[in-house]
């Protein structure tokens, strides 16, 4: 029987399954680096996450004829804003993001975003490219490229997109001009068989590198074997997460992005378990202007205060309109909150 002599809703049954089921992940960071380029081409100046353009799926389906393009507009019309990402942490060689999307989110609010991150040793076969574009070298004392790293990710999220494809601001802009009600974040335990000693760098380079060795000494928790590699990826992730979460004098500028675009919360997992999970609602409502070493100066403290109420006033207007799921303006009413 020719496909579209079967019934109506058969056929959007298969072109579902055909374009709305999620992207079979790379097997291997060998197998997917090919056209993958750093985000600082398109978005940041920094290095961290290696990008891989989503493919669209449903296009070439569209192309086939009306009554394909129609069936597919309607399969699109009830997929909803639901997206995932794989993203591999390849130690020293940064994250690879893959993007499975179907249709790309037609108003400011996104249903949820679920990130999966799977770690792996780099191979001998990896371009030079990749090369030392991600150090974890933090402690509890000092901050590590990783904790931008993870920043990056989520603000790059929040502010161009699922699949990372809105261009880029050519001037500073932190706006978020998305919101998303729910970000889950899930680290799976490795599959590629390899015995890992550290997450800070390869096996071969943190056991003949000065560099590594110095890391090493700084941080315990990314080379602790008696912790999973999991365990010991989403515990670092949470530091440098709960930095931000502090909302402090030194995070307020790069935190505010999570009030912003993140309407409900944010659940760091383990192999599907929930770890720790975090009520954006609620912090939004509880925090207060950060203490500063300065604030007893006058002139300081004014300005410090104009700004920060121009900004917390514009928040809180916007997060009421993002529990009514209205359109808002993402302009920031200042460019940098806090003085």
């Amino acid at each position: 029987m020719a496909f579209l002599k079967l019934p109506t809703e058969l056929r959007q049954r298969i072109l579902k399954l055909a374009i709305c089921t999620r992207v079979t992940p790379p097997e291997s960071p060998s197998a997917s680096q090919r056209g993958r380029k750093h985000l600082c081409d398109e978005f940041w100046d920094d290095y961290y996450i290696w990008h891989l353009t989503p493919k669209n799926l449903s296009l070439p389906l569209m192309l086939v004829s009306r009554q394909f393009y129609t069936d597919i507009q309607k399969v699109l019309e009830l997929f909803g804003t639901n997206y995932h990402v794989d993203i591999m942490f390849v130690k020293d060689h940064g994250f690879w993001t893959t993007w499975s999307i179907p249709a790309f989110p037609k108003t400011q609010y996104i249903d949820s975003v679920h990130a999966t991150f799977r770690i792996f040793e780099p191979t001998q076969d990896l371009d030079e490219k990749f090369k030392h574009s991600l150090f974890l070298g933090g402690s509890e004392g000092c901050s590590g490229g990783g904790m931008w790293g993870f920043h990056l990710l989520l603000a790059a999220l929040l502010q161009s997109g699922p699949g990372f494809l809105k261009p880029s601001p050519l001037q500073y802009d932190p706006s978020s001009p998305y919101v998303i009600k729910r970000i889950v974040i899930d680290v799976l335990s490795p599959t590629d068989g390899v015995r890992h000693r550290s997450l800070s760098a390869s096996n071969e380079d943190f056991g003949t590198s000065p560099v590594w060795r110095s890391a090493r000494a700084r941080n315990g928790l990314l080379d602790n074997e008696q912790i999973a590699p999991e365990t010991r990826l989403v515990e670092h992730m949470l530091w440098g997460f709960r930095k931000l979460w502090d909302l402090n004098t030194e995070s307020l500028e790069y935190g505010a992005i999570v009030l912003e675009g993140v309407r409900d919360t944010i659940d760091f997992m383990v192999n599907g378990e929930l770890h720790t999970r975090f009520d954006v609602a609620e912090r939004a409502k509880t925090m207060q202007i950060p203490v500063h070493p300065r604030t007893g100066i006058p002139e300081f403290n004014q300005d410090r205060n104009r700004e920060y109420g121009k900004w917390r006033k514009w928040l809180d207007e916007r997060r009421k309109l993002m529990e009514q799921g209205l359109e808002f303006d993402p302009k920031r009413p200042v460019e940098i909150i806090y003085l």
